[in-house]
């Protein structure tokens, strides 16, 4: 048997009708292809109050796979649409946004309000034992291939099929 119990605390200084209702947003790309250039354009629809936005970037550090904060924007003026700059290097990026309102309730991160971009760099180079990871959705009967140019060592290429990532 399982009890759950709940207690909620109101603040006695709020307003009767005050708004306490998070705003929800929606982050997309106009394309899901690989992103050459630093450059991504990102398409927000978000509640008809909501007033700024805050945008963050993750990316895996090479040397140890660890999720790493590649940038934020800090609260800017909700927009429409955006150019984020990507941070450099190559592989995926994952980028979240959280909008707030007039009532300054804001915005959860969840799967609506994130997107990945894979960025192609042919500048980087990668040390012994670093590693670059990409990300993509492949329709039935589509192959990838990759190209790994090498200098020198011996380098390894890797791929999963959907959700078979720990095995």
């Amino acid at each position: 048997t399982v009890t759950v119990t709940a207690r909620v605390a109101v603040n006695p200084g709020l307003p009767a009708g005050a708004d306490v209702t998070s705003p929800w947003v929606t982050l997309t790309r106009p394309s899901r292809q690989p992103v050459i250039s630093p450059q991504v354009v990102l398409d927000l629809l978000a509640a008809p109050d909501a007033l700024w936005m805050y945008l963050r970037e993750w990316t895996p550090d090479p040397a140890t796979g660890d999720w790493t904060v590649a940038g934020s924007s800090g609260w800017i003026d909700y927009t429409e649409t955006y150019t984020w700059t990507l941070s450099p290097g190559q592989g995926v990026r994952y980028l979240g946004v959280w909008v707030a309102d007039t009532a300054l309730n804001i915005s959860t991160l969840d799967e609506h309000s994130m997107i990945y971009a894979n960025r192609i760099d042919d500048s980087q180079v990668l040390a012994d034992g670093q590693r670059v990871q990409y990300r993509g959705d492949l329709e039935e009967d589509t192959w990838l291939a990759g190209l790994l140019t090498t200098i020198s060592g011996d380098p390894d290429l890797y791929a999963w099929r959907p959700r078979t990532g720990f095995w």
